[in-house]
């Protein structure tokens, strides 16, 4: 039952996941070859909604049919069963639309009188009758099948005829057990009469059979899950610290690397489930994959993008390092991410394990993700600073970086300061001639960046620098700022103002 509504339910979604792709396409989205991108897939994943619907369908009936395989009632659906005066049991059932009695009479020991009946006419014909000797356990039961040309469930009729044979049952209970399944103008309705009590005792032992079924079966299913689970997050699982690291757990990865976990395993960056074949299959083999250090360095951006600061990666990243983690060389230059999000601590620690390889490559790299990091924490970003540019050994090189970084870069005042303190030019322009306060007057509102425009002023900043191709100087584009952008009239003034008091004037007014 439970697997063929699951196979009705997974085909009708396989069905309505094109069709309504297909609908969603024509209706909201433009024609054309990306559109049938979407319904491709779709026909491409019914199959698999199917497959999995087969598969979760036949899960379940295989838990549902191992639980009600010992019990008794659920084999007696479709039976009503009476006993009348003379202590016999009347047993009444359909079958292939025809309807069954069977009038079964306890004999002494474990023999039982049978007489079989079908329903013609609205009369009962009797159409056999035998004497049975059951053994215990039961044996022989399926020739009485053969024997009445009947599919019956014999074991679970003569179980309950034994329970029922021996309750002092008055007149009042004569009906044992029916489901109101049979409908015959010779009998009452049945859906109104009450079942006695003691087969209800019966049916409630029958319940709690099916609830220890299912908690056994249950049982052996999440027992390997919950070990497996176990075993991932121990010490004997290899990528148990990798995933810590994943995870930024920094309390767990202390506790693993106590217990000896190696800090420098491999892991599959594919998952848990590569992992453990890798394990398994390839013991011997060489690692492939990312160590728990690669990946704390690479969860720094992240954590940075997320919550502004990669605290928590600073100090899985030291405590890895510590713990013995190795800084192989020949692989991904993460120096430079180091520069770039690490605190100058993490940074210290890895040039003391020889990240640094001397190359001018690897030089500008780290100078220029050193300049162009955040600069919240203002001294530590001049510290950092200072450090990168003392592997740049050209002046010219060092001139080349602060200038790009200056003009590019460059969006707090403070950062400035720290740009021009180390040898920045306060004039560098960009390939048009337009100068870092051109730049920044080009960006609205004003008042967003009236504090840098003010600095790049006082500092000096040539306001007369012109574009090379237009000619027109800082002055022009706050004329044509301020009459584009009316609400910021006011801050615009003040900056003209600072501007005038500098000596500025227009393209126009500037020798050519």
């Amino acid at each position: 039952m439970i697997f063929r509504w699951f196979r009705i339910i997974s085909a009708c979604l396989a069905v309505a996941l094109p069709m309504g792709t297909l609908f969603y396409t024509l209706m909201y989205m433009k024609t054309g070859g990306a559109s049938g991108i979407p319904l491709a897939y779709s026909i491409l994943f019914a199959p698999i909604v199917f497959g999995i619907g087969l598969v979760s369908g036949a899960i379940l009936q295989g838990i549902y049919n191992f639980v009600i395989a010992k019990s008794l009632f659920k084999k007696l659906e479709g039976y009503t069963i009476f006993r009348d005066e003379n202590g016999s049991f009347l047993v009444f059932f359909e079958q292939k639309k025809i309807f069954h009695r069977l009038e079964i009479k306890l004999l002494e020991g474990m023999r039982y009188f049978i007489k079989h009946s079908v329903m013609e006419n609205q009369n009962w014909c009797e159409k056999s009758s035998q004497e049975v000797s059951i053994d215990k356990p039961i044996h022989n039961i399926s020739s009485l099948d053969v024997n009445l040309r009947l599919n019956t469930h014999w074991e679970a009729i003569f179980t309950f005829a034994r329970f029922c044979a021996p309750l002092p049952l008055d007149d009042s209970q004569i009906i044992l057990l029916h489901r109101g399944s049979f409908v015959n103008w010779e009998l009452p309705l049945l859906n109104d009469s009450e079942i006695p009590k003691e087969i209800q005792l019966l049916q409630r032992q029958d319940s709690k059979t099916k609830i220890k079924r299912f908690f056994g079966i249950m049982g052996v299913i999440l027992a390997p899950v919950l070990c497996f689970y176990l075993y991932l997050q121990s010490a004997f699982y290899p990528c148990s610290i990798y995933n810590a690291v994943s995870k930024g757990d920094i309390k767990k990865i202390e506790r693993l690397l106590k217990s000896g976990v190696n800090p420098n395993v491999k892991c599959q960056t594919g998952g848990v489930i590569a992992d453990v074949l890798e394990y398994i299959f390839f013991p011997s083999s060489k690692k492939s994959g990312q160590t728990p250090l690669d990946r704390a360095i690479q969860d720094m951006k992240e954590a940075y993008n997320l919550w502004g600061s990669p605290i928590i990666s600073n100090d899985i990243i030291t405590l890895l390092i510590e713990s013995g983690a190795v800084i192989e060389k020949g692989k991904i230059d993460y120096l430079p991410l180091v520069f770039e999000y690490a605190s100058k601590e993490v940074i210290e620690l890895f040039l003391a394990k020889g990240a640094f390889n001397g190359s001018e490559k690897q030089s500008k790299s780290i100078v220029l993700s050193a300049l162009g990091r955040s600069a919240e924490n203002i001294q530590e970003y001049e510290e950092i600073a200072e450090l990168a540019l003392s592997f740049v050994q050209s002046k010219e090189l060092k001139q080349e970086y602060l200038d790009r970084v200056f003009l590019y870069w460059s969006y707090s005042k403070n950062k400035m300061a720290v740009l021009l303190k180390q040898g920045a030019n306060i004039n560098v322009t960009d390939e048009n001639g337009e100068s870092k306060l051109m730049e920044v007057l080009r960006s609205i509102p004003f008042t967003r960046n009236a504090e840098e425009i003010i600095f790049l002023i006082h500092n000096g900043i040539d306001v007369n620098i012109k574009n090379k191709h237009s000619n027109i100087t800082a002055l022009d584009i706050i004329n044509r700022q301020k009459q584009k952008y009316e609400y910021d009239k006011v801050s615009s003034e003040v900056i003209e103002k600072l501007l005038y008091e500098k000596g500025a004037k227009s393209g126009a007014q500037l020798p050519k």
